[in-house]
Order: structure tokens, then sequence, then C-alpha cells
């Protein structure tokens, strides 16, 4: 059937007017119009709206469903908007909002989602703050058989739907975008699933499939700039559980907590069969993760071309084996590559740029969990990992970190400088043809260029080999059949292509998913609330709390437009009005402990949309505001080391033991707040050590929240009495508490860290 007969025979199809459970088995138009239909069921099995049966098309001709009002807060939105159930279904030109479920489609082999909107759905209430990280926002993806992924809402979900197309949806301001068990010979393309709060596009037990040409930037959680980086299993892209053979090229997923995560699933973790394997990872940009740009484990892939830019390892391979990582640009990172206990893996005519450790591969001293199933039943030593016809860029740093490992090559690599690969008890470690060659390299006429590896937790892209490196892949070099950015004339060798023996060319029709030229980039630019990542699209008056100095700097952020300032309490602003985006100095108050300071703005110019969806028309003002209510502390700190005691590596230590000793270190601190992966202060380890820190409370009396999060345990006492008591092994929690202070109270923190993130941040706010 030619397009155009189809498109006589839709318009010559009856138009109905929705109404709640209605179930659809023909082909039909909608009437347009804006539907509230709340739904009583948020499973999937029952939608407000059935399409069942074979060979039916619906054109909702821009129709909206509504399961609740736009007012409605997004952890309050409930319900499932369409039920589809059949075969070559096609639905376009929907809007669906406010559901916690948006479609959910069973065994509908051949359906068709065109041109549809399913933005401003349910959403997670997130704890994590600007100052702390509250566990209750991790997420679990590891089990799927019973859509235990809907927990976590889904504009589209689908089951068991073979040779499914999604292609020019929108979903933004929500959970989960496009989720898909148990479907294969798919087709997503096309479309923009950036700014959502859990998962771009997930995958369980899906193969064949070919995702292209997608936007799914900014589907993040778990961060807050210069104070602590998790990601909490956010992510871009989703592969789990025996998803294999699928195609994932030319798109778009910057800012998430991963820029992709695969993981071989629980049954390979048991048993050692299956995995996520011979998955093609191609030409997409990963960049600005918090966590890891590509996260692959315990399966057998191809990650080819891609961008990997200022993420915490630009690929973590643990356990990967017989894995190909070539021609990518890795720059900027913790470790470019890492890979622990990897096996025959090719790392090879890759650009890397400007990473703490270039590459990173190893095996743990210690022999895993006796009853983790992996081990007993697949090989698992390091081994036989080959590092061939890399380009380093200078700095180098540290190019190569092998560790415990055996039949490892290093051979036919370009290296700017005079660093050397370190191997630390590696049998049968071989070097042969690397090269040094004189000449301009990529990073030798930047302005401002700076030797010093970047800190773990503050990569920032203002350093200009960044820009430069994102537009020579973007713009000049990039090309399907080509390698990204490098030094081509340095490069030994044949084309990429040749070497690969494969070749992927953009989709005709597929969009540029690229971020365009002079977009924001950067981890700088990822900003959570309480409802996920923040899109630009509404002011936003953010403190640079990575900054220290007298004098606060906001960043004015949103739609191009003006500012002009409404009230202002606990300081003065340096100017009343200004342009957004913009920056903005404010010099607080500080003769008083007590910290009270608002500024509160009124923004005029361009649409802006809430974090509900809800938009206000150009040139209608819109107020926001910034407020910080708490109390400073001056606290005297001591740290001290101490060792592992017994077997188990979680027994916390015996404090009147450990403290006997002298500290490593003492000091003062103006708050006690520190969120890292490594050291707290100069001198004390990263990992078992024991923090105690007093203060004493000046001009204070009454009742205050006093809220404590710690990684591992803590101990808090005020004048003596016991107040939280949870000196054990966890991750970042807060606990907060309602505290009598008198004048001259003394507030006591005892705690421990055995390893991993640290945390121990104090925040005292007045009682309202």
């Amino acid at each position: 059937m030619t397009a155009a007969i189809a498109f006589a025979l839709m318009a010559s199809a009856p138009e109905i007017k929705l109404r709640p459970g209605m179930v659809l088995t023909k082909s039909c138009r909608v009437q347009t119009a804006d539907y509230l239909l709340p739904s009583p069921d948020s499973s999937g099995k029952q939608g407000v709206v059935t399409i069942k049966g074979d060979d039916i098309e619906v054109d909702f001709q821009g129709a909206t469903l509504r399961g609740t009002k736009a007012t409605v807060a997004p952890d309050e939105r409930s319900g499932t908007a369409i039920r589809v159930q059949g075969r070559n279904i096609t639905l376009r030109n929907v809007k669906v909002h406010g559901y916690k479920i948006g479609l959910y489609a069973q065994d509908a082999r051949g359906l068709k989602i065109l041109d549809s909107d399913f933005s401003y759905n349910w959403r997670q209430r997130l704890k994590s703050t600007v100052e702390r990280e509250d566990l209750e926002d991790w997420m679990s993806y590891h089990h799927n058989e019973a859509d235990e992924w809907l927990r976590y809402g889904a504009a589209i979900y689908l089951r068991g739907c073979d040779g499914f197309k999604v292609r020019g949806v929108t979903v933004t301001g929500g959970s989960c975008a496009l989720m898909m068990t148990n479907c294969n010979n798919g087709l997503v393309v096309n479309n923009d699933f950036s700014f959502n709060s859990a998962v771009g596009i997930g995958l369980y037990m899906s193969s064949e499939n070919k995702i292209v040409h997608n936007k799914l930037d900014w589907c993040v959680r778990g961060y807050s700039h210069g104070v602590y980086s998790r990601g909490q299993d956010s992510t871009g892209f989703l592969v789990y559980e025996q998803s294999n053979s699928n195609l994932f090229a030319f798109n778009s997923a910057t800012h998430g907590g991963d820029g992709f995560f695969l993981w071989a699933g629980q049954t390979t973790m048991d048993t050692g069969e299956g995995g996520c394997n011979d998955n093609v990872v191609y030409g997409n940009d990963f960049s600005h993760s918090p966590a890891n740009g590509i996260e692959a484990t315990f399966s057998r892939n191809k990650f080819v071309n891609n961008l990997l830019v200022e993420c915490g390892n630009g690929v973590w391979g643990g356990y990967s084996y017989d894995t190909l990582i070539a021609g990518n640009v890795i720059a900027l990172n913790g470790s470019g590559v890492a890979i622990e206990h990897g096996q025959f893996n090719d790392i090879f005519h890759n650009t890397f740029a400007k990473n703490r450790t270039d590459i990173r591969l190893w095996s743990n001293p210690t022999a895993p969990d006796p009853n983790w199933g992996y081990p007993k039943f697949r090989d698992t030593r390091n081994i036989g990992t080959k590092i061939t016809d890399n380009f380093f860029a200078p700095p180098a740093g540290r190019v190569a970190l092998l560790e415990r490992g055996k039949n490892i090559e290093f051979s036919n690599n370009v290296m700017a400088d005079e660093a050397e690969p370190v191997a630390r008890d590696v049998e049968n470690f071989v070097q042969s043809s690397n090269v040094r060659p004189r000449g301009i390299f990529l990073t030798d006429k930047l302005p401002g260029y700076k030797p010093d590896p970047y800190p773990v937790d503050d990569r920032m892209v203002s350093d200009p080999s960044a820009d430069e490196i994102v537009s020579r892949w973007r713009y000049d070099s990039w090309s399907p059949t080509e390698m990204p950015v490098n030094n081509f004339d340095l490069m030994r060798g044949e084309p990429l292509q040749r070497l690969l023996g494969m070749r992927q060319a953009p989709l005709i029709g597929g969009q540029d998913a690229m971020l365009p030229r002079g977009a924001l980039r950067g981890r700088k630019y990822i900003i959570v609330d309480e409802w996920g990542p923040y899109d630009f699209r509404r002011p936003l008056l953010r403190h640079r709390h990575w900054e220290k100095g007298d004098s606060l700097t906001f960043d004015v952020l949103g739609p191009k437009g003006r500012w002009r300032v409404k009230s202002v309490r606990g300081g003065k602003l340096e100017k009343q009005s200004g342009t957004v985006p913009g920056t903005l100095r404010f010099t607080p108050d500080r003769s008083s402990g007590v910290i009270d300071r608002r500024i509160e703005l009124e923004y005029a110019g361009g649409k802006t949309v809430d974090a509900r969806g809800i938009m206000t028309p150009a040139g209608k003002s819109v107020a926001f505001v910034w407020e910080d209510r708490r109390i400073e502390l001056a606290w005297d700190v001591a740290f001290w080391k101490w060792q592992q005691l017994g077997p188990d590596p979680k027994t916390p230590p015996n404090l009147d033991a450990v403290a006997q000793g002298e500290p490593v270190l003492r000091e003062k601190r103006p708050a006690l707040d520190f969120a890292t992966s490594g050291s707290p202060a100069k001198g004390v380890p990263a990992d078992h050590f024991l923090t105690v820190a007093e203060t004493k409370t000046r001009g204070l009396s009454g009742s205050f929240d006093l809220s404590v999060t710690s990684d591992d345990g803590v101990r808090l006492y005020v004048d003596g009495r016991g107040v939280i008591d949870e000196w054990h092994y966890q991750g970042p929690t807060t606990f907060t508490k309602v505290v009598t202070l008198r004048q001259g109270s003394v507030v006591r923190i005892e705690h421990f860290e055995i390893d991993g993130y640290t945390t121990l941040q104090v925040q005292l706010t007045p009682r309202r």
C-alpha cells in the first residue's frame, strides 16, 4: 500500500470522541480535544483506552489524554493511559500526560508508535539535595520477569512486541521513557527522550534491535556538582539480561548517570551462562556522565567510534571478555578504560587525552565471595588483553596501570611524552614498537594548557581542550567511514572499517541527534532537584556551591530574557537587574552564625515550562527563588587511621582503642561537610579512618533540626547524651533529629569510614 492510499483511507476513517473504558477494535481518528481520563490501574494491565485486534491504525490527531490535572505533583500522577494488544497496530499523533504508565503493549507484534508526546508523566520525588545524597533515591533493575521495572513508571512499556517501531516520539519531564522486555527486531529512531530522572531506553531480554539517531541527554539523578557524583543507576541506555546483537548508533546520551549501562543479568551471575553479548555500540556521544560513559560487564561486545569526555570512567568493563574497544575518543575522565578481571579484550586505535589514568587493567588480590556463582564457572583472570595502535595525547599521565595479570601486550602505540606503562605482577608483559614522534599533537596549540591531572571528584569541561576534542570529533573529522579525531598521519594502519571488518552508516532520514555547536556542555550543567534534571526551560538561580570566597556567585539560567529583583534577605546583591542566562554575585551578611538568606527574582522573556509541564507564555513574568536557612558551626576535628580487625571487612572499629593514639591530623573546620571517593583531608587515608569532631554552640537556645549524613557509621551526642547511634557499615544515609540546645551546648560527632565512598555532613537548621 502506498503512502497516498494509506493517507486517503485514514482520512475516511470514522472520527470518535474518547471516553473512559473505550475498546478500539477498528481503525479510526480521534476527535482533537484535551481529555481528562483518570485511570485506577497503575500496573499497565488495564488502560483507560484499549486498542485490541489486528491491522488497526488510530490517528489521535493531536488529542491529549490526561490522567491527572497538570497541577498535580509528579509523584501523585497515576494510572495507565493506553493498553495495546494485537498485531500490526499503529498509533500516531497522541499526547499522553499525567499517568504512571503512558502506554503498555503486550504481544503486539508489528506495533508502531509514531510522532507522539508522552512527556510529564509520573516522577519520583527525590530526597537527595544539593548538600547530601539520600540512599532511598537509588534504583535497582536487576529483575524484570514480572515487570518489576514498572515501579519506576514508564512513558512507553513494551512486552513481547517483536518487529516494533518507535519513531518521532518525545518524552521529557518523566522517569523512564521507553522500556522493553522480550522485544526483538525492532527499530527506535529519531526520538527525543531527554531530561528524565531514571532511564532513557531500557532493554531486558531484547535482541537484534536497531536503536539509532535518538536524543537521550540528561537522564540523570544522584549528582551535585563538587559535592557528590553517584548517578544512582540513572542512565541513557539500560541493557540487561541476555539482550544480544543490538545496534546502538549515532545517539547522544550525554550528562546521564551512565551514558550506556549494560549488565549480563542475574542468570549469568548465578550460572556463568548467557550475558548481554555481541551488541555494537557505534558513533555515540556518552560524555559528561558522573559514573561511566560506558559500563558493560560480564559480556562480549563492540564499542567503536564513540565520544567519552569528562566521565567518572570512560569505559568500565569489569569481567568483560572478547570485547572490542576501538576508535573511540576518551578524554578528561578518571580512568579512560578500566577493566577488572578481563579476558582477551582488544583496545586499539583509540585516542586518549588528559585522563587521570588512560588504561587500567587488574585483578583483585583476594578471591571473590565463595557464594558467588560466576567465578565458579568462568575464567576470571586478568589475561590476554591487547593494547595496540592507540594515540596517547599529552600529557599522558599514567598511560597504563596493569596489575596482577598475564599475557598482556602493549605495542604500536603513539605516546607523546616520556610516560611508560606500569606493570605490577604481570606475567609475560610484552612491549614493542611504541613510538614518540616529533610534531604537533592534539593539545599542543590549545590556550590555557595545564599538565595537572584532573581531580576525580571535580572535573570540569572549562578546560579549552575539551571543546577542541568535542569539536573535532563532532564537526571536523567525524564520519561513519573513518576514525574520529586523531593525528591520522601518526597512526599506522588501514582505515578503521577495514581493520574492523565492519561499517555503520547513518540511517537515511536519521536526525542529527548530537548536541549542537555552542550547546551547554559539562557536568557543571547537571543540576538535579527534587523532580530530577533541570532542563533550562524555566528560570533558575543556581549557587556555584563548589566555589569558595567571601561572596557567592550564582548562575541565572533559563530561556533568554531579563530578570529584576523582587526581594533580598540576608545580604546584598551587586545589581538589581540583568540578563538570562547570566551571573549574579551576592555578598552575604556574616554578622551572625544563623544564616537566613533569600533572593527572589522575577523573569520576563520567552516561554517557560515548569517541572510539572505547565507552560507560561512569553512576555508573562515568572518569579523564582533561592533560599538558604541554616546555622554555621565551627568544628574541632581529629582523624585517626585504623586497621581492619578479623575476617569481616565490614566490622566497625573500636573507637576507644583507636583514639588512644595520636591522630594523623587535627584541624579546625568552618563546617563539617565532606563527601568524596578519596581522602577528606591531607594526610588522611581514603579508607579505614576514624573522625571525631566537636563544636560548642554560642548564642543559640531552643529547638533545632540537626541532620547528619554519614557513610559509614556515625554517633551523635548533645551535652553527653546520645542522640544518634548508627555505628555500622552503610552507604550515605541521612538521620535527622530534633534537639534542644542551650547557650554553650557541646555537640560531638563520631564517624568511621571503611571503604569506597565517604560522607560526613552535618547541618543545623532553626525550626520554623
